[in-house]
């Protein structure tokens, strides 16, 4: 697939959610409120949220915020946490808990990178979105001993670690090498499991509240997904270059790549 650029963006190059968040504001009917933590949700005699419980930047106090609606939403621990604070009589195990779901099932995205190193200067990170992708391996046969992949060819360099070159010429080294390499992405599936899961931790933030902790161990499904992701090798109709890591061999241009698919020992 070629997707090309993000269509979304008003200028045809790249979207920031900015853009729409101030058109909303424009409206009159939207107001962003920065510097605000949200500690707990306050619910009705009915176990409907009617506010939330915030905390302002430098404020001593509690405020309580009402609403008729409360989306509850963020990144990895956040929501499951504030969920698990949210505390009562009614709800001793936190707002929607009464099920003991909450903070459980947590999964992420897995994704394992290589390099792809080219003669010529290609001078990648121009542009931000991987546009070229392979759905090939996304249903494998042999989907289900483990993941199936999506392989992404980006327009992003191999970023080596400055903290680990010792002076400027070698960091100059690899500024050099930066121009003729891309990343491989491997967009791994994953599984559910009952050691992935986001519950409130020991230690108190600035407020007095509990932390969220997050607990994640690989599966053996996982480490399957990872063993069959090292076994990819792709060729193109021309150009030739190399790679660490994820895969034994292989060789890509920008025109027209095929990816072929060693199978596992014993297959």
């Amino acid at each position: 697939m070629n997707f090309g650029v993000c269509f979304t963006c008003p200028v045809g190059v790249r979207y920031s959610p900015n853009h729409h968040l101030q058109k909303a504001i424009a409206t009159g009917k939207c107001k962003v409120e920065a510097n605000v933590a949200v500690r707990r949700i306050i619910v009705d005699d009915r176990g409907r949220a009617r506010a939330l419980v915030i905390r302002r930047t430098g404020s001593q106090r509690d405020e309580e915020h009402a609403a008729k609606v409360t989306v509850v939403a963020g990144v990895r621990s956040s929501p499951p946490g504030c969920c698990l604070l949210s505390t009562d009589e009614k709800h001793p195990d936190g707002v929607g808990n009464e099920s003991g779901h909450v903070g459980k099932n947590l999964l992420f995205h897995h994704y394992f990178t290589t390099e792809l190193r080219y003669k010529d200067a290609l001078y990648p990170g121009r542009l931000g979105p991987q546009t070229g992708q392979s759905q090939q391996f996304v249903d494998p046969p042999t989907r289900g001993k483990h993941g199936g992949i999506k392989v992404d060819f980006h327009s992003w360099p191999t970023l080596a670690n400055p903290w680990e070159r010792r002076n400027g010429r070698e960091i100059l080294e690899d500024f050099e090498a930066m121009k003729r390499s891309r990343q491989l992405g491997l967009h791994c599936e994953s599984n559910l499991s009952a050691m992935k899961y986001v519950t409130l931790a020991d230690e108190m933030d600035r407020y007095g509240d509990r932390f969220s902790r997050l607990h994640y161990d690989i599966s053996d499904f996982d480490r399957s997904t990872h063993a069959f992701s090292r076994k990819f090798s792709i060729a193109s109709r021309r150009g030739r270059t190399r790679s660490t890591r994820s895969s034994r061999k292989i060789q890509w241009s920008s025109a027209q790549a095929l990816i072929t698919w060693e199978l596992p020992d014993g297959l």
